[in-house]
């Protein structure tokens, strides 16, 4: 069965691509896919299959191209509407086999108060503030959520107002796409923002 451009990219087919951080959750899952599929980080002189034995059980290695080629598509709006499309013109068609779409299924969306709040370890230069959520697949802190990533998404609203400042939205809702550190599982992260510290 050929591996559709999400499967590659670990990515869930229901990802909304009009989710604020939907370019960054691409980008993320890119780079993780390159890191676990180089050459260079599989074990010498062994074949995908070999490298499998010795890598994650159940994860597959792709070639460069197939993770290029799945990161042009997926990254743009254009380009992924025209693969979805195909790829339900594939699933319909009687002469064809069901196409993988995703071994993941749908993405599940949680309140920022359903996880739990860290405060810096100082043990590390990379440990800081953060939220946590235990994942299904066993991981105890699969789902990672800084302060610093928050920052960025409100930075990212603040922006897009100041370029459309005609836009009247008072919505006090953000939410980021969150990967699993620990397989390929996603979660949508929701929060308000409160104007000030009364509410």
């Amino acid at each position: 069965m050929t591996p559709t451009h999400y499967t590659v990219l670990s990515l869930p087919p229901s990802l909304p691509p009009t989710h604020p951080s939907y370019q960054t959750t691409v980008k993320r899952a890119y780079h993780r896919t390159l890191l676990r599929c180089h050459p260079d980080k599989l074990p010498t002189g062994s074949s995908s299959v070999t490298a499998l034995a010795h890598h994650d059980a159940d994860a597959e290695i792709y070639t460069i191209d197939q993770i290029n080629t799945a990161y042009k598509t997926l990254s743009s709006p254009s380009l992924r509407h025209e693969y979805d499309a195909s790829l339900r013109q594939l699933q319909s068609s009687p002469s064809h086999p069901k196409v993988d779409a995703h071994r993941a299924g749908g993405l599940d969306i949680i309140d920022l108060d359903d996880m739990v709040f860290r405060e810096d370890e100082g043990t590390d230069s990379t440990t800081g503030a953060r939220y946590t959520r235990s994942c299904r697949c066993g991981a105890e802190e699969g789902y990672v959520l800084t302060e610093d990533e928050m920052d960025e998404v409100e930075t990212e609203v603040q922006r897009q107002r100041a370029a459309n400042p005609n836009t009247t939205t008072t919505t006090r809702g953000r939410s980021m796409i969150v990967g699993c550190l620990g397989c390929s599982l996603y979660v949508q992260v929701d929060w308000a923002v409160c104007d000030d510290e009364s509410e």
